[in-house]
């Protein structure tokens, strides 16, 4: 039995779909988030797309082609990546013109060693490496309070890269820096090299593009970085089994993809 379609071209299933679209943020106490939705027929074609897209596996850099994330983790890292692409772009409401504005309420103590758990804007706790990483393509406002709570100091803005430098960072890196890696330029954020707050200038001499992936991956798994030449080198962890450089490469540094 065929379903009835309006005027209008909808059908049944159509407009119960709509009636019970739905999504869900629930912050958790330990300052992690649930997402719950109920998508519609259009909305799930485009986060199938997208998903399809960003969700595919990367290699991990550890001597090994495969990804070692879960499809669940890939599609929660596709999900950050393409909010933070959202971001970037500076087309939400109210922006000002800005990536995006990270509101942090921090002690002193935090700020100078940078460990702790903070607050933000919108009531979460994350720890503080978490929230610079966050806001790497962001503007960050630290609060600064006192023990008693007063208000110490407001300010320190990050510096990101401009526009003609993410075009020049295209153009030398031609996406992900990362050893194997294919992500296009569109899809990569700006890295500083020598991070920016422990001083290091939004110069093109102390950046590079890396994807989302790699950008929230490569410290953790012991991966440096440096510029020789005004080229980015990779160096890998100590014992790993890096991908196989070329004959033109030192045998400890692999260079960013040519394409």
């Amino acid at each position: 039995m065929r379903a009835a379609w309006t005027r209008t071209g909808s059908s049944p299933c159509e407009r119960d779909h709509d009636r019970r679209r739905h999504a869900t943020l629930t912050l958790l106490p330990d300052g992690s988030g649930r997402l719950q939705a109920c998508l519609t027929g259009q909305a799930t074609a485009v986060w199938q797309t997208i998903l399809s897209t960003l969700a595919r596996p990367v290699p991990d850099g550890d001597g090994a082609e495969r990804d070692r994330r879960s499809p669940g983790q890939r599609r929660h890292d596709a999900l950050l990546d393409a909010g933070q692409r959202l971001l970037r772009a500076g087309t939400l409401p109210d922006a000002g013109g800005a990536p995006a504005t990270v509101l942090l309420t921090v002690t002193l103590e935090q700020l100078e060693a940078r460990t702790g758990v903070v607050t933000t804007a919108h009531g979460g706790r994350i720890s503080v490496p978490q929230a610079l990483r966050i806001a790497a393509e962001a503007d960050i406002v630290p609060v600064v309070v006192g023990d008693a709570g007063g208000v110490l100091g407001y300010g320190l803005t990050r510096r990101t890269a401009s526009t003609g430098q993410r075009r020049a960072l295209a153009a030398r890196d031609r996406g992900c820096s990362f050893p194997g890696c294919d992500r296009p330029p569109d899809w990569c954020e700006t890295h500083h090299i020598k991070p920016w707050v422990d001083g290091g200038r939004t110069d093109l001499n102390n950046l590079t593009l890396l994807c989302g992936f790699h950008h929230r991956e490569h410290r953790k798994r012991g991966w440096t970085c440096q510029l020789t030449d005004g080229v980015p080198y990779w160096r890998p962890p100590a014992g790993s089994t890096p991908p196989k450089p070329s004959a033109a490469t030192p045998p400890t540094t692999f260079p960013s993809n040519s394409r």
